[in-house]
């Protein structure tokens, strides 16, 4: 059988997936509004917490983030 070539354009994303995902994880168990949350996250922490998200096996929050 001989092998496809495929064009892939991404079309549209989610401007900054691993905020976004972090900041839908936290605000699930927070009490705290989103704008205090949005001010005490901090970028250098997000792809950490992205990845212990993923480790756990809580995956719920990375359907916040799309690349289509």
């Amino acid at each position: 059988m001989s092998e496809a070539k495929l064009k892939v354009i991404l079309l549209s994303h989610t401007p900054n997936p691993e905020e976004t995902v972090a900041m839908a994880a936290k605000l699930c168990y927070s009490p705290a509004d989103i704008k205090s949350l949005k001010s005490k996250i901090e970028a250098k922490d997000q792809k950490a917490f992205v990845e212990k998200l993923v480790k756990m096996g809580h995956m719920t929050p990375i359907e916040h983030s799309s690349f289509t």
